[in-house]
């Protein structure tokens, strides 16, 4: 049998973008594809007419086009009831959330950046548009039978393979349903939310109250893929479609809706892929952590074998202490949430006073909290508050709470930790001012390998494993915790909430320091260059520059990607060492910059980052780089590198 070609239409005023997308497509997928390509927003709707009655198609739109963006694209190719005629992916070289959510709301059924595109992401997303734009054409033609009388809407229940379900304006009341054999019938209504302990498991509800909240707050199609309980009380997967009835002056009536069991396609899913992507993404994240502290300790331990200056060298062995425990911190979370996770973790149960706790806790965090010059407030009962736990594991979910919050807010910030007692239980609060969580992402928050942001800025991020190892150990004590966020941007705050036990002393045990090791590295050749050293990792930009001084060079350093361009047009660098996960503006695009400027041209730009795939490389080199060095490197690797590009330093007039 022949395959089935997918016709693409890809709309893109960039040659070279369109060729990658083409590329991706054919990458990520075995399927056969007929591509037609258009550099304008006008020329894309012709070509969209020309198949509109081709099968399996589907419109790639770069959200900016010369002669329109995406929404008027969009609405160009809407039909009367406002949605595209055809399924859209939008995708723009624009990290933004906002432009993302921007073609959503104009009518884009999928959205994805340029900067993170993979084959598996570009083909996911062709596949969601085409799914969703089918599941809302068939939802529209079920929804205009329903309408028409409650007479026609019991024939579609009886007719379609489907669950049809009405629910009030509000959501707060189903009416009787057959469930089939997917979930449990309802003979009368489910007034108060009651559908909702019936119909699903309570780790379901949030996330089905968010995504119904939207849809009320947008008057727009509800969609949702969750698990349910079956009528035997095993729990399936269902995805639940509904449309809103209108009244003439535009008042929400009530929710026609339709629910499908793909149990069987999620189970095959998670088996082939959910965890081969997840891995790999893992992989790239774990090597990406280990790299970023293994720099300024190479770094740092070459600057010791040159320098007798004994305040470098104490700040210098202070650095490296703080590196060697950020990579202990990432071995033991590892070790510790495969323990969690394989029943093989056990608590070691004893009277543990809360402030013993914090104090332990603070005490671990403050090296990160004092390098990013964050204020951090205790707030503490006079009374001593005892709970029966392993103290070491509390101490813990404390430090690992506080580390997230430091992590996560800008330099200058300021965390609050509040411990107080609510009648049986003690309550810990972990408050932050720093980036805040978005609303859709506060479901999954607590989900393995889930970050808070997903984005090249993000150069201290983590492995997305220590939230999930907090919830796991708090659980082990019969606890909760939980997360709020008013919003991206507007911190953050943790609840953690354990049962109280009567007071007493409770001790805690030291963790012995572990030596730096101290390899031999031979006596560095002196040179005269002018060189900028850019990179977030304080540690690792000053001790990198401080070494390249003692071997004889002019050093300037910057802590991101928009005070590098501006470092490099008054420095007038010969060579740029410069990180690419930076935050503000990333080194791609501060690369571009540079290379923009007349006095740019000669700039030896070198990547040198924790990120090393071959893709990082192309990005790199597309950039403008000229070589990509992946951390930890070697000075004689970077001097070695230099001599041989034969750098040619651009100084500014006068400069020797």
């Amino acid at each position: 049998m022949t395959p089935e070609v997918w016709r693409i239409v890809i709309v893109d005023d960039s040659p070279d973008d369109r060729a990658e997308a083409r590329r991706l497509l054919l990458k990520g997928s075995g399927r056969r594809y007929a591509f037609t390509e258009a550099e304008t927003g006008a020329a894309g709707i012709r070509a969209v007419h020309e198949w509109a009655t081709a099968p399996q198609r589907c419109i790639v739109l770069d959200y900016n086009l010369p002669d329109m963006a995406a929404p008027a694209f969009l609405a160009a190719i809407s039909g009367s009831d406002g949605t595209p005629g055809w399924p859209v992916v939008v995708f723009t070289g624009e990290d933004s959330v906002e432009t993302g959510r921007s073609a959503l709301r104009a009518g884009a059924h999928d959205y994805i950046g340029k900067n993170w595109m993979t084959p598996q992401g570009l083909v996911r997303a062709v596949d969601n548009a085409v799914e969703r734009w089918t599941m809302a054409r068939e939802l529209q033609l079920q929804t205009a039978a329903a309408q028409a009388s409650e007479q026609h809407f019991q024939a579609l229940a009886k007719a379609t393979a489907d669950i049809a379900y009405r629910m009030s304006a509000d959501w707060s009341s189903m009416h009787p349903l057959g469930g089939r054999e997917l979930i449990p019938s309802a003979d009368t209504p489910l007034e108060d939310w009651a559908w909702l302990d019936r119909i699903m498991p309570r780790d379901e509800h949030p996330r089905v109250r968010q995504a119904i909240a939207i849809a009320i707050a947008q008057k727009a199609l509800f969609t949702l893929e969750h698990r349910v309980f079956r009528p035997d009380g095993s729990i399936g997967w269902t995805l639940s479609r509904a449309v809103p009835v209108l009244d003439e002056n535009d008042r929400l009536v009530e929710w026609f809706g339709a629910a499908s069991d793909i149990t069987q396609r999620k189970a095959a899913e998670q088996a082939l892929s959910d965890q081969d992507v997840r891995k790999d993404e893992f992989l790239a994240t774990l090597s990406h952590e280990l790299r970023n502290p293994l720099a300024p300790i190479r770094s740092g331990v070459a600057l010791l074998q040159v320098t007798s200056d004994p305040e470098q060298s104490e700040k210098t062995f202070r650095m490296i202490n703080r590196q060697l425990g950020h990579l202990l911190n990432i071995v033991d979370d590892l070790l510790d949430i495969s323990r969690v996770r394989s029943g093989k973790l056990t608590l070691r149960a004893e009277r543990v006073v809360i402030h013993e706790v914090v104090d332990a806790a603070v005490e671990a965090c403050r090296p990160i909290v004092d390098v990013q010059g964050h204020t951090l407030e205790l707030v503490l009962p006079d009374e001593p508050l005892v709970v029966v736990g392993d103290q070491t594991r509390l101490v813990q979910v404390v430090a690992n709470l506080l580390t997230n919050s430091a992590k996560y807010s800008e330099p200058g910030g300021h965390i609050q930790v509040v411990v107080e007692r609510d009648g049986v239980d003690v309550v810990i609060r972990v408050a932050d001012t720093g980036t805040g969580i978005a609303a859709e992402t506060l479901p999954t928050l607590w989900d393995m390998f889930t970050q808070v942001r997903d984005t090249l800025d993000k150069a201290q991020g983590g492995l997305g494993i220590g939230l999930s190892l907090v919830k796991r150990l708090v659980e082990l004590h019969g606890g909760t915790v939980e997360a709020e966020s008013p919003g991206v941007g507007r911190g953050s705050r943790f609840t953690v909430r354990l049962q109280l036990a009567e007071a007493s002393a409770a001790a805690v045990s030291g963790v012995p320091a572990v030596p730096a090791p101290q390899p031999r590295v031979e006596a560095l050749p002196l040179t005269r260059r002018r060189i900028l050293v850019v990179d977030d990792n304080r540690d690792a930009a000053e001790s990198l520059a401080t070494l390249l001084e003692l071997c004889g060079n002019q050093t300037l350093i910057a802590y991101d990607g928009a005070e590098a361009v501006d470092a490099a047009a008054s420095f007038r660098p010969g060579v740029v060492l410069l990180d690419i996960g930076l935050p503000i503006m990333n080194g791609y695009e501060a690369a571009r910059k540079i290379r923009e400027q007349p006095w740019g041209a000669g700039m030896v730009l070198v990547a040198l980052t924790g990120w090393g795939s071959d893709e990082h490389r192309r990005k790199s080199q597309a950039a403008g780089f000229d070589a990509h060095l992946v951390k930890p490197v070697d000075l004689p690797e970077i001097m070695k590198m230099l001599d041989d590009l034969e750098v040619a330093e651009a100084r500014p007039a006068g400069a020797c």
